[in-house]
């Protein structure tokens, strides 16, 4: 009876409240059908979640690969360090072999970096920068060599005990 009484409250109406009647159950099911109807998923809300996921697994596939690869780069570069410095010390000693008669062994090999620290030693008194020192321990000999121009500048007996270098006749 409350109920009837509450159709014609204006009350009632502002606060949302109403009657449950016969009527009012059909409309409560027409709106639920259209809530479905709107709320139905389409193809693109529906594969998001997997399209997500396999976005992901490429990103971090394209990285690991990247990563291993400059891993694999890295490891073979300091293995060719050795290989690399004796590559260039034997085409070194190639070069510098047309022009003069070397001594027999491998020699270790030097480049001038500043000449101005070298200057006082007479070895050094025609030295630039840039210029190889092949130094043959075992024989006692030492040799300046410029690569620029292709010449021999200096080529002397080495005391190596005490690192003092005496030019030859």
């Amino acid at each position: 009876m409350q109920l009837q009484s509450d159709i014609g409250n204006p009350r009632a109406r502002a606060h949302g409240i109403r009657p449950q009647t016969a009527g009012n159950e059909a409309d409560q099911q027409t709106r639920t059908e259209r809530h479905s109807q709107t709320t139905k998923k389409s193809p693109i809300t529906r594969w998001r979640p997997a399209g997500l996921l396999v976005i992901a697994v490429l990103i971090i596939g394209t990285l690991l690969y990247g990563y291993m690869t400059t891993k694999r780069q890295l490891a073979g570069l300091k293995g060719n360090g050795q290989s690399t410095a004796q590559a260039q010390t034997t085409e070194l000693v190639a070069q510098i072999g047309q022009h003069i008669e070397l001594p027999a062994g491998t020699p270790t090999v030097a480049t001038v970096k500043d000449v101005s620290k070298l200057k006082a030693q007479e070895f050094f008194k025609n030295a630039q920068n840039g210029d190889k020192v092949l130094i043959y321990a075992q024989e006692g000999r030492a040799l300046l060599y410029r690569p620029s121009t292709g010449k021999v500048i200096e080529y002397s007996k080495v005391n190596l005990s005490t690192q003092q270098t005496q030019a030859t006749p």
